[in-house]
């Protein structure tokens, strides 16, 4: 008996090499109050979030420059998704003052519409780094293996 080969849909190929490798976008997060200086913060936020999430293995992140067009629209997950080639988005906000930071952070399946993962983060402004670290890893833990 002859087997045939599988020729797999663009959808179902799409759906098969996004639970090999989960395509993320890390949106720009929403920046809550008008402390000067703030939305600098918001961008380092985001790089790093980025950069360590890009040297995670099996995981494939959205380049900052792609999704920064998202900045200041409104946004439709799926769509942003589908015009990223993301099956996972990342969004937030952010408020601070000038000594501490709230970070509210999530993570996305845009398939389903359901969050994978959410959380809070209250540190003061030196802590930056410790808040990158702890958003990348829940969202690395939160993908899987």
């Amino acid at each position: 008996m002859e087997s045939k080969p599988v020729t797999l849909t663009p959808p179902a190929r799409h759906a098969v090499e996004t639970l090999e490798q989960p395509v993320v976008a890390v949106l720009p997060f929403k920046q809550l109050g008008a402390e000067p200086g703030s939305e600098h913060l918001v961008d380092d936020l985001i790089d790093g979030i980025i950069r360590r999430l890009d040297a995670a293995s099996g995981l494939h992140v959205v380049a900052r420059t792609a999704s920064a067009e998202f900045k200041h629209q409104p946004r439709n997950l799926r769509h942003v998704a589908e015009h990223l080639g993301a099956s996972l988005v990342v969004e937030g906000s952010v408020l601070s003052d000038r000594r501490q930071l709230r970070v509210n952070a999530s993570l996305v399946r845009v398939a389903n519409d359901r969050f994978v993962w959410a959380d809070h983060f209250d540190r003061s402004v030196e802590d930056l780094s410790v808040i990158q670290d702890e958003i990348a890893e829940a969202i690395i833990h939160a993908v899987g293996p």
